[in-house]
């Protein structure tokens, strides 16, 4: 028999089978009270069914599910990918809470589109089935592999060992099998740093023992960081051991000690004196007195910041490696980190949908990693955010990436990430509180997270609180020394308000490299009230041209973002001096 709408193979369901499981699913509550999510679940299935599997794409799926008009931008507007993830967790919800009654189940793979119908029950144990899930043909195409599911695959273990084989060299066994996999892969994995001494150079005496703390302080305050292995250095380490080498010296100097600190790429003997030096940073601690310990933990904690951030040495052979291999066959949660915090950094949203892949692989091999819980929550909140649409009713599912945080948190208390995460899923709410106080306690369980620290100050920023959020954001740039583009935001906020424009137009275009929204408004005001006609031009163009500002209006947008009133009356009295339309500013145009 021929390939046809009427079967999906002689071997695997038929058309009819298949709808019938498609319709126990939109009768399912869940995706019922989802009408999005419905019309999503059918447009698909109807499309494969029909063997228009090549035409299910992100575009088509925009337009013709979600009503997006012909110039839909998937790169600027994350609403395929962020339902696609939705359904996914809902069609694996259904499954695991044994809902499904019929032979069929309807399956969304990561990272595609395209839907895949596989046997469970008895009829996934008969012969048939079991050859055709490892080689099931599809309606206008040749035959192509399917994955599985792991009820089918256990009762081919039983009836097909063949099959079975084949399976388990697809999927692995278990994660454990998975580890292995990754390891030989060749996959960055978490820095490991060794902690040496910090030598005392002073000739004083008194000093040895303050100096040898700093050994411990560095441990205990790298310990604090989810994506970083840290040990002390001891005995019976090769210089060939893998990772990186802190180490230091302590120093006299007129106004006080002198710490320097050397990052080595490779152990040496003795510790730290030879080897690849990748970092290194001197501070000098004043002294109070003869408080040797309280003048250098006084210092310490400023060579952590900058070692630990995602632009710092220890994250630069991952960052490299992500640079070579922008497409991963396998990933791990370090890589998965890594993809996030760029996409948090830069805020693109090829970038935020590379690591929300990532994420979703990687949790699907471990559902218990907590830290990319946390990260995929905190993610998809943002890509939530940035729909063209704000008006649009995410609530709902913002409130259960707010309940996946909160369950990383139980598991995780003591995490300052995990906390972190939880402060911009509330910030996202517009629980402007709770976030502040979720980001306080994210810098409680690790004061070195400038990221938390930054997040707060841009809360202020953003809604007029106290000083608007300029410390705190200034004192995580200078902590990290190469900052992303968001942590200028209240600094561009703070001269804006002043009517500081040259300043503004400063920050302003630092923040632009990562927020194509409020960086373009703050240069394009600040740039017209300086006189930078180049600049007014460009940033009015890529204003008027924004696909989230055309489809609502600019204030409309803005005030989703900012809830500082004032702030906003001077953004809209400046729109309207750059050459911004009146009618562009309230309203769709």
């Amino acid at each position: 028999m021929p390939w046809g709408v009427t079967a999906i193979s002689e071997r695997g369901p038929s058309a009819e089978q298949v709808r019938q499981a498609l319709d126990e699913l939109l009768g399912w509550q869940e995706i019922a009270r989802s009408p999005q999510v419905a019309k999503f679940l059918s447009y698909i299935v109807e499309k494969r069914l029909n063997g228009e599997e090549a035409a299910i794409k992100a575009y088509s799926i925009a337009v013709d599910v979600f009503g997006r008009p012909p110039s839909f931008d998937p790169q600027a507007d994350p609403i395929v990918r962020v339902q696609a993830r939705r359904l996914r967790a809902m069609l694996d919800q259904f499954r695991a809470e044994g809902h499904a009654t019929g032979p069929v189940a309807i399956r969304l793979p990561v990272g595609r589109y395209v839907p895949e119908f596989e046997w469970i029950g008895d009829e996934a144990a008969s012969p048939m089935a079991a050859a055709a899930l490892v080689d099931m043909p599809v309606a206008g195409v040749g035959p192509r592999k399917a994955r599985p599911s792991w009820k089918a695959a256990g009762a081919i273990v039983l009836l097909v060992g063949l099959a079975a084989g084949l399976i388990y060299a697809a999927l692995g066994a278990n994660q454990s099998a998975n580890e292995r996999g990754l390891a030989k892969s060749g996959l960055p994995e978490r820095p490991r740093v060794e902690i040496g001494l910090f030598f005392n150079e002073t000739g004083i005496g008194a000093i040895d023992s303050a100096a040898s703390g700093l050994q411990d302080k560095m441990l205990t305050a790298l310990q604090r960081f989810d994506d970083i292995e840290v040990s002390l250095a001891g005995p019976g380490q090769t210089e060939t051991a893998p990772g990186f080498l802190l180490w230091g010296v302590v120093q006299s100097v007129e106004s006080g000690l002198q710490v320097s600190a050397y990052l080595t790429r490779q152990r040496s003997d003795p510790p730290g004196r030879a080897g690849t030096l990748v970092w290194s940073k001197t501070l000098v601690a004043p002294l109070v007195g003869a408080e040797y310990g309280t003048a250098l933990n006084a210092v310490a904690g400023g060579f952590i910041s900058p070692l630990a951030a995602y632009r710092g040495p220890l994250h630069k052979p991952g960052r490299d490696f992500l640079g070579d291999h922008p497409d991963l066959a396998e990933v791990n949660g370090y890589t998965c980190q890594l993809l996030f915090r760029e996409a948090r950094e830069m805020n693109r949203s090829a970038d935020i949908a590379a690591a929300l892949t990532c994420l979703d692989r990687q949790l699907a091999n471990d559902r218990q990693d907590v830290v990319s819980l946390a990260a995929q929550g905190a993610l998809e909140a943002t890509a939530l955010s940035q729909l063209t649409r704000p008006d649009e009713p995410h609530v709902e599912r913002l409130s259960e990436l707010a309940g996946q945080v909160l369950g990383a948190i139980a598991q995780a208390p003591e995490s300052s990430f995990v906390r972190e995460q939880m402060g911009t899923i509330y910030e996202i709410q517009h629980e402007r509180q709770a976030a502040m106080m979720s980001f306080d306690r994210a810098m409680e369980l690790n004061p070195a997270n400038q990221d938390a620290r930054a997040g707060r100050g841009l809360i202020e920023a953003l809604a007029g609180f106290d000083d608007y959020g300029v410390d705190e954001a200034a004192e995580a740039r200078e902590a990290v020394g190469s900052p992303p583009p968001w942590y200028y935001l209240p600094e561009a906020f703070d001269q804006l308000r002043r009517y500081r424009f040259v300043e503004a137009l400063a920050a302003g275009l630092k923040v632009s490299e990562g927020d194509n929204e409020l960086g373009h408004i703050i240069s394009l005001i600040a740039a017209k009230r300086v006189g930078d006609e180049a600049v007014v031009a460009d940033c009015l163009a890529k204003v008027m041209g924004n696909e989230r500002f055309r489809l609502t209006g600019i204030m409309p947008r803005l005030s989703h973002r900012i809830s500082d009133q004032s702030l906003l009356k001077i953004i809209r009295d400046g729109l309207l001096l750059a050459g911004v339309p009146a009618a562009a500013l309230e309203k769709a145009f």
